[in-house]
């Protein structure tokens, strides 16, 4: 198995549970939670940045968001159509 870095991770030797971080990406890790934890007023204030306040939108504005990601969507979903063919052509 690897790691999402792509680092070979040792064999499950059947005790506990496997390992799915090399130790690079496992200190990176608890590195990251240690400061969410200790900056957590920054990470609360973050998060509430991110959120929209949906009841405060006007029908408009909900309807042009939902319009911008269907498109994103369509555009995601076409790209991947024309990379099929690509590679379904070079394949032939």
């Amino acid at each position: 198995m690897n790691c999402a870095c792509g680092a070979l991770l040792p064999p499950y030797a059947g005790r506990g549970r496997p390992r799915v971080r090399c130790a690079t990406c496992a200190a990176k890790s608890k590195s990251a939670k240690a400061w969410r934890a200790a900056n957590s007023g920054r990470v609360d204030a973050y998060n509430a940045a991110r959120r929209a306040d949906y009841a405060a939108r006007s029908s408009v504005e909900r309807a042009r968001a939902r319009l911008r990601y269907a498109l994103r969507v369509r555009r995601r979903v076409d790209q991947a159509k024309r990379e099929l063919e690509q590679a379904m052509a070079h394949a032939a």
